[in-house]
C-alpha cells in the first residue's frame, strides 16, 4: 500500500462560526475595514497587531475611538442642550484618552505577569480595539437612549 504524505494528513475542520480565528486581513486598513473587521472578526485586528505591524492600524483604532466617543457625548450632550452639546463630546473623548493611558502600564504589567508573550505595542493596539468596540457599541445604542429620552419628557 503506497500513500503519499499528504494523505495521511488531517484537514482542516472548518471554522465554527463566532470562534475567534488569528488569520491576517485581507486588505490594507481603512476606516470601513478596520470597522467591519473589529466587528466581525476581531482576531484579525490581534494578528495584524502582532504579527503585521503597520502604524495605520492602531491610527485608525485610536481614530474610531476619538470619533466615537466624540459622537457619544453629542448624544449626551443633547439631553442638557446649550454649550453641552459640544462640552460633553469634548469631555468624554478626553476623559477615555486619558483612561487608556492610565490603564496600559498595568495592563501590560499583567499581561507579562501572566506569561502572554506580547510586545508592548500590540498590547497597545488591543487596548484601542477593545476601547474602538466600546465605542462602536455606544453609537448603536446611541438612537435606543435618545428615544428613551424623548419619551420620558413626554411623561414629564
Amino acid at each position: 500500500m503506497n500513500t503519499s504524505p499528504t494523505q495521511n494528513q488531517p484537514s482542516k475542520p472548518p471554522p465554527i462560526p463566532g470562534q475567534l480565528l488569528f488569520e491576517p486581513m485581507p486588505e490594507r486598513a481603512s476606516p470601513a475595514l478596520v470597522i467591519e473587521t473589529l466587528l466581525k472578526y476581531p482576531g484579525r485586528i490581534i494578528h495584524e497587531l502582532q504579527n503585521n505591524w503597520r502604524a495605520a492600524l492602531p491610527v485608525w483604532l485610536l481614530s474610531i475611538v476619538l470619533l466615537g466617543m466624540a459622537a457619544y457625548g453629542a448624544v449626551v450632550g443633547s439631553f442638557s442642550g446649550g454649550a453641552q452639546f459640544w462640552i460633553a463630546p469634548v469631555k468624554i473623548a478626553i476623559g477615555t484618552l486619558l483612561s487608556i493611558l492610565i490603564c496600559l502600564p498595568s495592563l501590560y504589567i499583567f499581561t507579562c505577569l501572566s506569561g502572554i508573550d506580547a510586545r508592548l505595542r500590540t498590547i497597545i493596539g488591543i487596548l484601542l480595539a477593545a476601547v474602538g468596540l466600546s465605542a462602536l457599541l455606544l453609537i448603536g445604542f446611541a438612537p435606543v437612549a435618545s428615544g428613551r429620552s424623548a419619551s420620558h419628557l413626554d411623561c414629564v
